[in-house]
């Protein structure tokens, strides 16, 4: 005999039979035949969906898995460009600076000229009997400094425009390797 008093779970007895919603009682075994058999089914759902999406699944990492590896050869040529680039500031930093240096030399020269041409000068400026003759040395002394400083002048700005092209161009060098490479990965 079956007892069916129930407890505070709604829908059970002390027995293990099930009261239906309708009312009706349904054999516990009954109830969890059928928990298996829409767990089956859900289980062979889902392993149907796998299987569908298996290759999917595997084209999906695999793509992945190339874009991955190309990111990293961009890395890798994104360090080469940064290692040329850096050598490219490099090599017109020590351009540059021979070209300051020469120019630095240059004037240094320059101006020992002129101290030396204007220690000589007043060397015969003392031997000078009147102030005609001292004029004419002033005057003299002045054309050929004014003439100095003119032609060492045009010998800086000539090493000047030098020195910029000359480091300058590492750097153009780079830019329009660059540039190349945009316009064939943009084509």
């Amino acid at each position: 005999m079956v007892e069916t008093t129930t407890t505070a779970a709604k829908g059970r007895t002390r027995t293990g039979k099930t009261a239906a919603p309708d009312g009706d009682r349904v054999d516990a075994e009954a109830f969890a035949k059928k928990g298996r058999e829409a767990y089956e089914s859900l289980f062979q759902a889902g392993a149907e969906a796998l299987s569908g999406n298996y290759d999917k699944l595997l084209s999906f990492n695999r793509q992945r898995m190339e874009e991955t590896m190309k990111a990293f050869q961009d890395w890798d040529r994104m360090g080469e460009a940064g290692r040329k680039t850096a050598g490219a500031w490099l090599a017109s930093a020590r351009i540059a600076t021979a070209g300051w240096a020469r120019i630095a030399d240059k004037m240094v020269g320059s101006v020992a000229a002129s101290v030396e041409s204007g220690v000589a000068a007043s060397e015969k400026a003392l031997e000078c009997k009147d102030a005609a003759e001292w004029v004419d040395l002033q005057s003299r002394e002045a054309r050929r400094l004014t003439d100095a400083w003119l032609a060492d002048g045009s010998a800086l700005s000539e090493m000047t425009a030098e020195t910029a092209a000359a480091a300058a161009a590492p750097l153009a060098e780079r830019m329009n390797e660059t540039v190349e490479r945009w316009m064939k990965s943009a084509a």
